[in-house]
């Protein structure tokens, strides 16, 4: 209950600060997302979301790797990596296809390769992130682009939309195989989930530092 209130606390005050935020905000098109809409099958989803949880998952922390800590109040999940193997390779090549697209049409950012594996993300009841960003300091400040897949049926559970700070009205697309794209300094969040479970396939393409 407690964590409840902290939530709708901050929902309240980032709303009030956000009129400001946008007007700071460059008019130019590398901030917004993008997506490719059943980008991965139903078949495909099933597939990754088995190998998922073949995983030994564990509860997502937050901060950098050295220093990170677990904090049930901005984020509940749990994740296990993918590491690019044989059973894997066919879902790195198709997520980092699409990157380099989206990529070359739109961001033009300088990118070298994935950071880290890709996440599996499980989201269960009252599972969530608050506003963040996947950029940051130490390793963090390397990645480019970030993607997120819709593994789930979105009948299969209720809440858990992704949402964008400077696109808070706009609704991103949750049917399943979706892939959603966006620049890793763009704050996001993952609202509560009410009912059911949520599976999501997270990465971080890295690049030279910004300058």
């Amino acid at each position: 209950m407690a964590a409840h209130i902290f939530i709708v606390m901050l929902d309240t005050f980032f709303k009030e600060i956000r009129k400001k935020y946008l007007k700071l905000l460059p008019k130019i098109d590398y901030r917004h997302w993008v997506y490719s809409e059943n980008y991965f099958s139903k078949e495909e989803c099933e597939k990754i979301i088995g190998l998922g949880k073949k995983l030994a998952l564990r509860d997502a922390k937050v901060g950098i790797p050295e220093n990170s800590a677990l904090d049930k109040v901005r984020r509940t999940s749990r994740v296990g990596f993918l590491n690019r193997n044989s059973d894997t390779e066919w879902i790195f090549e198709k997520v980092e296809y699409l990157l380099h697209g989206w990529n070359k049409r739109i961001y033009k950012f300088k990118l070298i390769g994935f950071s880290y594996g890709l996440q599996f993300t499980e989201y269960g009841q009252e599972g969530h992130y608050i506003w963040h960003q996947d950029f940051g300091k130490g390793p963090h400040s390397r990645r480019k682009l970030s993607i997120t897949v819709q593994l789930s049926d979105p009948k299969d559970y209720e809440g858990g939309n992704l949402e964008f700070f400077a696109a808070l009205n706009t609704k991103t697309p949750n049917s399943q195989g979706s892939a959603i794209v966006f620049p890793s300094f763009e704050y996001h969040r993952v609202v509560p989930v009410t009912k059911g479970m949520r599976y999501s396939l997270v990465a971080w393409i890295e690049g030279p530092p910004f300058r």
